[in-house]
């Protein structure tokens, strides 16, 4: 797949990161777009689809289940210092939930999930969430305060409909919080394990502010010092970034990416930024 899925760019570069990868004997190849500076795995996706309807045993969730617990009650506590949801039915959608662990960290909140694999969704189900067994973005007619996506745009090439459904499914003034892999920091972790998408701070950013949220924290901190290489960002619906397109997100995004990154290597392109923000907003 020489065609980058976001921008829809023919032009790429091969990355050499065979070395870089979990697995030496998945032989993966990166491209990285000319255009809006997206690197993304040259692969058919069905392929790596299938490795996320694997049976898991009971012992695999159960761990699985108290690693998300730790890595849940972490995000929680990093919210917490960020923003605060005071409405009487709060509710928080975790997308990619595996087993839902994550979600026990939000006690009084009415928790939901989506999640792929048929063994995970059942246990979160166990565990009294509302678990969708299937892939986002799907149909849940809910509004919620809080979407949380950990560990999961990477794994995605539909990032514009995906983005475009947290949107959607957000209370206005509602909060998202994304996890990812920062290539700038890049380890083992970075490449393999199915990461369709690898992101830098600044391309992320400007997939969410097209998206219409307004970004009120980034952080390359280490909340879990087993993956040194994540990056944060907090986001909110609806105050701030570019107005958001209901038709069609996709030419929507792909028209900011344009004018950002071939605009914005002219001399002037600070002017220029200037105007091309205004006339979005």
């Amino acid at each position: 797949m020489n065609k980058c899925y976001l921008c829809g760019s023919q032009g790429s570069v091969i990355l050499d990161a065979e070395k870089k990868v979990h697995n030496p004997q998945h032989r993966v190849i990166y491209r990285y777009c000319d255009t809006c500076s997206l690197v993304f795995l040259d692969i058919d996706y069905n392929r790596w689809k299938g490795t996320y309807h694997e049976v898991r045993t009971i012992e695999e969730l159960d761990r699985y289940t108290d690693q998300l617990r730790f890595e849940g009650q972490k995000l929680y506590d990093y919210q917490y210092k960020h923003f605060r949801v005071h409405s009487k039915d709060r509710a928080v959608l975790d997308v990619g939930c595996g087993t839902g662990g994550c979600l026990d960290a939000y006690k009084d909140w009415d928790t939901y999930g989506v999640e792929p694999n048929e063994d995970m969704a059942e246990y979160g189900k166990s565990l009294g969430h509302n678990i969708i067994q299937g892939y986002y973005p799907c149909e849940i007619h809910k509004k919620f305060d809080l979407i949380i996506c950990y560990g999961v745009l990477e794994h995605c090439t539909d990032l514009c409909e995906v983005l475009s459904g947290f949107y959607d499914n957000l209370k206005y003034g509602g909060f998202l919080h994304i996890e990812v892999p920062n290539l700038y920091t890049s380890s083992i972790h970075q490449l393999g394990w199915g990461h369709i998408s690898v992101f830098t701070p600044s391309v992320l950013r400007q997939l969410l502010m097209c998206q219409g949220f307004e970004i009120l924290d980034f952080h390359n901190k280490k909340l879990f010092p087993e993956y040194s290489d994540s990056m944060g960002f907090i986001c909110r619906k609806g105050s701030g970034g570019y107005i958001k397109w209901e038709k069609d997100s996709k030419l929507k995004v792909r028209v900011a990416l344009w004018l950002k990154f071939h605009i914005g290597k002219l001399t002037v392109k600070n002017i220029i930024r200037k105007i091309v923000e205004k006339v979005l907003r």
